[in-house]
């Protein structure tokens, strides 16, 4: 139900106001958590609603480090919702 209840919101954002604000907060909170530098995906031929996270040939300790600031994002929103009773 969740699922159906966001694509529905997605549907109905013609403007893409959320999806723009949501890729522009990760990106910002990823950038100053790890340093990590998020672009727009479809900027280098992916999805429009993707985000470019590393440009390639990195190191695995790098990747590892952009991994932990993703997922550290992800779960500072989480604990943010979760706080506001939803």
């Amino acid at each position: 139900m969740q699922l159906a209840l966001f694509a529905l919101s997605d549907m109905l954002d013609t403007a893409r106001v959320y999806r723009t604000t949501a890729k522009k907060l990760i990106a910002d909170r990823a950038a100053a958590h790890a340093g990590v530098v998020a672009m727009n995906g479809a900027g280098f031929d992916g999805p429009p609603w993707s985000i470019r996270l590393s440009p390639a040939d990195l190191d695995e300790a790098d990747y590892r480090t952009i991994g932990r600031a993703v997922r550290s994002v992800g779960v500072e929103y989480l604990a943010q919702w979760r706080a506001a009773g939803r």
